[in-house]
């Protein structure tokens, strides 16, 4: 058996589970469990080698079967691996879903968003969803494996509706959106697990454990969706002793949401078409005619055919422009070489593999896009310019193209590069600049309190990023917005103000009467949504 603890030194649950497949034994072996070795096989080598550099022959002998046998059950490698992305889903789900009632909903709902932190850091689960990222790009396997995804994740999602629906019919919590209620629940600790993954970081590890962070995530939902039921019940019952360690107070639950002042909820809204969009907040075209014009622009021949540094110009922007293209798993260096309009011998002097090449197109990809996505936005709105800044930033990565655009990362990802570290550290570098001058600035006007930083930047953006391009790279549908993704953006924003402003914020807002700005952005599709809640 292949030693694992130094992935996974506490064996967490999911990899348990694959192992306790992998090891599976019966008095005759059937090809029923033949095969579900052989997909338990898969996903630990996923784990082991990542999807890219994962092989057949060596799946084989860790499910203790010949090759031929394997070949005889799965006719190829993407029925293969295709079955072992249902197999991990079927996998996850019971893992995800090992957690019994409880009386006390505080209780309940902490063990449930605990499981889904911890279960999400594990390391099979992250290799798990690069492996179907990547399978999404090729294109003979897209349409069965986004339906498999689309399932997995309806199922996952019914388990956490059924919860929250028993809770409204208890008339414990308020709200008509099961999926947004769920989002606030699990976005936060999903942007600080799968998504922190996801951007090539290394695994998160709280210092205090899921644990705790699940109770920060609780006690917001509920401070934002508690009626006055859940507050009678939460005091006579004493529910809240599963949130005192965190630190709040004991009438923490006291200000329910309808005392606050919440967004447009506290105004007299006329639900017509009032301005124009902001120029900022640009559609996907803009998004690709940038990438176009800047990498067209440096595959330009220049007069010196001497000019070597040119020329390597040339190359690295041409192996941008396929990757964007074809996507980074299909790169090909003779056409790489041809769009740069040089030979391959030409290539290979100037570089002397294909990682040197592959890591300089991906250092200028990731300028390009922090070029595209640094561009601040003046206005004294700050919910405006918050909302603007993020809804692009989605915008940007959830286009068409936008898993092909990632796709060097999840590649890199998926073999864990030893080059990854400095790409994601220049990435970090640049973006969390620019969200801690906002919400610096933001503290320093009196309108927040709490520490700034990448915690506080999650528990703003994790909701609407599930919403987004979490289900664009989970499940390879591309996800639309209800009516803008500003308003997305908006909404989230409004639900971490009613937890993290201040009374001073609160105050301002009403008395410059900031939500006109989202007013002027409503059609009537936004009435109706805002009439349903």
């Amino acid at each position: 058996m292949t030693e694992h603890n130094h992935l996974c030194p506490d064996r967490p649950q999911f990899q348990i589970e694959v192992l306790k497949h992998l090891a599976s034994k019966s008095r005759r072996i059937d090809d029923t469990t033949r095969s579900r070795r052989v997909l338990a096989a898969v996903l630990d080598e996923w784990a082991q080698f990542g999807i890219t550099q994962a092989q057949v022959s060596r799946i084989a002998k860790r499910a203790g079967v010949s090759t031929a046998t394997l070949y005889r059950l799965f006719p190829d490698r993407c029925a293969l691996f295709r079955q072992a992305i249902q197999f991990g889903h079927d996998i996850l789900f019971e893992v995800l879903t090992d957690c019994p009632a409880h009386p006390n909903p505080i209780r309940q709902l902490v063990e449930m968003v605990t499981r889904h932190g911890e279960i999400m850091n594990e390391h099979y689960v992250q290799q798990l969803f690069i492996s179907q990222i990547l399978l999404l790009l090729n294109t003979e396997m897209l349409e069965v494996t986004r339906d498999l995804l689309v399932t997995s994740q309806q199922r996952v999602k019914n388990y956490w509706y059924d919860v929250l629906s028993d809770l409204i019919k208890r008339d414990l919590i308020q709200g008509t959106s099961l999926e947004d209620l769920r989002l606030r629940l699990i976005g936060t600790i999903q942007a600080k697990t799968l998504g922190w993954f996801l951007q090539g970081h290394t695994r998160n590890a709280p210092n205090q454990g899921w644990r705790r962070e699940a109770k920060f995530m609780v006690q917001n939902f509920f401070k934002l969706y508690a009626t006055k039921k859940f507050v009678v019940s939460a005091a006579r019952f004493n529910w809240e002793w599963e949130l005192k360690e965190c630190g709040h107070s004991d009438d923490y639950f006291k200000t329910l949401p309808g005392q606050a002042i919440k967004g447009t909820d506290a105004l007299e809204v006329n639900y017509s078409l009032m301005g124009m969009m902001d120029p900022h907040l640009m559609d996907t075209q803009c998004v690709d005619d940038f990438f176009h014009r800047e990498i067209t622009n440096l595959l330009v021949k220049k007069g010196n055919r001497l000019d070597v540094t040119h020329r390597k110009v040339r190359i690295i922007a041409a192996c941008l422009d396929e990757s964007l293209t074809h996507g980074h798993h299909a790169l090909s260096i003779p056409a790489v070489a041809r769009r740069a309009g040089v030979s391959t011998a030409t290539l290979y002097k100037l570089f002397p593999d294909d990682k040197t090449l592959y890591d300089e197109s991906y250092a200028l990809g990731q300028r390009l896009y922090l070029c595209w996505l640094s561009e601040d936005i003046a206005h004294p709105n700050p919910m405006y310019r918050l909302s603007a800044l993020l809804a692009r930033r989605i915008e940007t990565f959830t286009r068409p193209s936008a898993l092909r655009g990632v796709s060097a990362l999840m590649c890199a990802n998926a073999s864990r590069s030893d080059r990854l570290a400095a790409h994601v550290a220049r990435s970090d570098g640049q973006c969390e600049k620019q969200w801690r001058q906002h919400f610096e600035r933001l503290k320093s006007e009196g309108y927040i309190t709490g520490e700034v930083g990448w915690p506080m930047f999650q528990a703003w953006w994790g909701p609407v990023e599930c919403k987004s391009y979490y289900k664009l790279f989970t499940t390879g549908e591309l996800p639309t917005p209800r009516n803008s993704w500003f308003e997305e953006c908006w909404r989230c924003l409004d639900d971490f103000m009613a937890i993290y402003a201040t009374p001073h914020f609160h105050a301002t807002r009403k008395k410059l009467n900031w939500d006109a700005d989202l007013i002027a952005y409503h059609t009537d599709e936004s009435a109706d949504i805002a009439a349903c809640g």
